[in-house]
């Protein structure tokens, strides 16, 4: 989803911090990592909390503390690219 990923690297522009919670590990975590990595996404933290965060709770719970969460199984992305775009910086259209 184009859309989607333009977004996701628009917001990290912003300052936006990405976060990418997964439940992929060893081979498969790193295949997700390249993948974004080809496509301009670097996340700034992978399966953890911010350090805030973690100070805050004293522990990185596996519950991500964010103010948006995209799944690809939870967030009909497509339909709210509006709301997604000014969120992540971008100008009314």
């Amino acid at each position: 989803n184009f859309d989607i990923i333009d977004i996701i690297r628009r917001a990290k522009r912003n300052g936006i911090i990405i976060i990418l919670w997964t439940c992929r590990e060893d081979e498969l975590l790193q295949d997700a990592l390249t993948w974004m990595s080809d496509l301009g996404i670097t996340p700034d933290y992978v399966n953890e909390n911010l350090p805030d965060a973690i100070s805050r709770y004293g522990a990185d719970p596996r519950k991500i503390a964010a103010d948006l969460y995209l799944d690809d199984r939870a967030f009909y992305a497509r339909k709210n690219l509006e709301t997604l775009w000014l969120m992540a910086g971008g100008e009314n259209v």
